[in-house]
């Protein structure tokens, strides 16, 4: 596994996601996307948006969520409530707690991901591979090779109208610390 990079950052702002119930009932996203800028020194990384889930129920993704809001509250010197459970559903409060550190430096431990997806155009529509490990061209088809998996996928060049292979990055945040 890959050493967690530490990236100097100012934190931006935090906006309250409320997100509609899923088709089955299930309840939507709530929490805060949060953004932080790194500066000049990683201006590669553009601006870093993370997601921090404050679902009303106690969910591995709820408890992971408000462990990360507890560590913003605290590099950003804020005062992180009564008990880390009273977070759980209240991402509204948790937005107006954070409003007015806007600006404030933080150092953000995390890594740059990124994942790799094949896209060919065909007569019979799109067809979409990923996540891709590798792709290689041959005289009669491209052989995309997924991650985690033995044998590549034949895509015969013949029926290939348009393809392209695209790259998705992005800094996944593991820790927030004071500078």
């Amino acid at each position: 596994m890959p050493l967690l990079r530490r990236v100097p950052a100012a934190f931006v702002d935090a906006r309250l996601v409320q997100g509609a119930p899923g088709p089955g009932g299930e309840p939507g996203l709530h929490g805060l996307d949060v953004a932080f800028d790194p500066g000049a020194r990683h201006a590669d990384l553009g601006r870093i948006e993370d997601f921090i889930d404050l679902g009303p129920e106690l969910t591995l993704a709820s408890a992971a969520g408000v462990a990360k809001l507890m560590r913003l509250l605290k590099s950003l010197r804020l005062a992180s409530g009564p008990e880390p459970a009273h977070w759980l559903g209240r991402a509204a409060e948790a937005e107006a707690r954070l409003a007015p550190r806007g600006g404030a430096a933080v150092v953000l431990m995390g890594r740059t991901r990124t994942r790799l997806r094949f896209t060919a155009w065909t007569e019979e529509g799109v067809e979409t591979i990923e996540p891709v490990a590798e792709v290689v061209t041959t005289d009669d088809a491209f052989l995309v090779r997924r991650l985690g998996h033995g044998l590549p996928v034949r895509v015969p060049r013949a029926s290939v109208t348009r393809q392209e292979t695209t790259r998705d990055s992005w800094f996944e945040v593991h820790g927030i610390e004071r500078p």
